[in-house]
């Protein structure tokens, strides 16, 4: 009863100051490759007090849109950014990023993919301690089902962590870069990757000044040294962040170009992803911006969401409104005269 109780009381205070209770789909964008050939959706998800009210019918429309969009012929692959599991469990109403793929199932869906590409757990987990300054309700909980418990993660764990996707990474962001060396652009496409590692060398020159070995637990050292907490969750958490919008980038460079793409995830890493495919000569079809700071900020409405889903701007939609309503009018039309056609040759050609 006393680790349920824990288990409850912490999951109310992470769903507050890591994951606020609300959230909606507020901004997007849409790009095209530089050759037509590629389209990607971005669509950016903001914690929002009114999202309380549109977050499910968000989520049922974009389950609408991609179903409408497979009858024309389209296949689709979902990107997005999952919650860890804490909050997962203690969700009770249906939030985008928490229940995109068990709502898509459930829809049965024909031809869309939903990948998850969170790669923060040990980097989120950590971030979440030094923001708490040590404050845990229970140290043996996990940030997700497979994760270390609070009071075991060390700053290697961390470490490791970074260095298994970065390593992806590396030789991604330089081949981008080598394409055309003299692109203006370059350097902010390889300053992002490398701004991460500077934030996360910050960390290790910390342990390095204090003597401190990277198996130094973190929750304990975040209750030891509170002063230093700031500063270090902000450090790991900027260098999470950078990591994971250059993860993004390289996921969408590497998709099947068969499929269309929505990128559905934080509305600063879907805007960055979508920045870093600029800077390379991708070229914005539709945007909607979203003010981060305003609780009252418009959501995505359904009509929108469709717009950058299935790569409409309003006049492209106004032409298949019009050509739809065209062929219904001719088979309309065309029934009507086969059975006045019926009807004299029943009549008179007997």
């Amino acid at each position: 009863m006393r680790s349920f109780f824990h288990f409850s009381l912490f999951a109310i205070l992470a769903t507050i100051s890591v994951f606020p209770s609300f959230a909606m789909l507020s901004s997007g964008a849409a790009v095209v490759s530089p050759d037509k050939s590629r389209y990607i959706a971005f669509l950016g998800h903001f914690h929002k007090e009114t999202g309380r009210k549109h977050e499910a019918r968000q989520l049922d429309a974009l389950v609408a849109i991609c179903k409408e969009g497979v009858q024309e012929g389209k296949k689709f692959h979902i990107l997005y950014e999952a919650t860890c599991d804490i909050i997962k469990h203690f969700t009770t109403k249906r939030r985008i990023l928490t229940h995109l793929e068990e709502t898509f199932a459930q829809a049965e869906v024909p031809d869309c993919i939903i990948e998850n590409v969170e790669i923060r757990d040990c980097g989120m987990a950590a971030s979440h301690i030094f923001r708490a300054e040590g404050v845990v309700i229970d140290p043996l909980l996990t940030w997700n089902t497979n994760s270390k418990p609070f009071e075991e993660l060390t700053f290697q764990d961390v470490f490791d962590e970074f260095e298994k996707y970065a390593c992806e990474l590396k030789p991604f962001v330089e081949q981008i870069s080598q394409v055309d060396p003299a692109c203006p652009y370059r350097a902010f496409v390889e300053g992002r990757y490398l701004q991460a590692v500077d934030y996360l060398d910050d960390v290790k020159k910390y342990l390095q000044n204090n003597q401190l070995p990277n198996e130094t637990k973190i929750l304990k050292l975040a209750r030891e040294r509170v002063a230093d907490c700031k500063k270090l969750g902000q450090s790991i958490s900027s260098a999470f962040s950078g990591l994971f919008d250059s993860h993004i980038f390289r996921k969408v460079l590497t998709f099947d170009p068969s499929v269309q793409l929505i990128v559905i995830a934080g509305g600063v890493h879907a805007q960055e992803a979508e920045g870093l495919l600029q800077a390379i000569g991708w070229e914005p079809r539709i945007y909607k911006s979203c003010d981060f700071f305003a609780e009252d900020d418009e959501p995505l409405d359904s009509q929108t969401i469709r717009s950058f889903v299935l790569n409409e701007t309003e006049w492209d939609k106004r032409v298949k409104d019009t050509y739809k309503y065209l062929a219904s009018m001719s088979i309309s039309l065309g029934a009507q005269f086969q059975t006045l056609r019926d009807s004299i040759i029943s009549r008179y050609c007997k």
